[in-house]
């Protein structure tokens, strides 16, 4: 599957698809930011983007399940 392809679909969705959700949750788990930021560029997010996300996800981890 090629990057492009993941328009339209959610975080969620491209981990999911990528194999990367089980990976993603130990990083969370772990509260690993550079993990966490480098699986997201993986799954198609621009570094900004990643960093803004984990920067939510470790400010309020209850808010997402972590």
């Amino acid at each position: 599957m090629k990057l492009n392809d993941f328009n339209g679909m959610t975080v969620n969705e491209r981990l999911f698809e990528l194999g990367l959700i089980s990976e993603f949750d130990q990083a969370a788990k772990a509260r690993d930011q550079i993990v966490l930021i480098a699986i997201l560029i993986k799954a198609g997010l621009s570094v900004e983007q990643a960093q803004q996300t984990v920067g939510a996800l470790l400010a309020s981890p209850e808010n997402y399940g972590f």
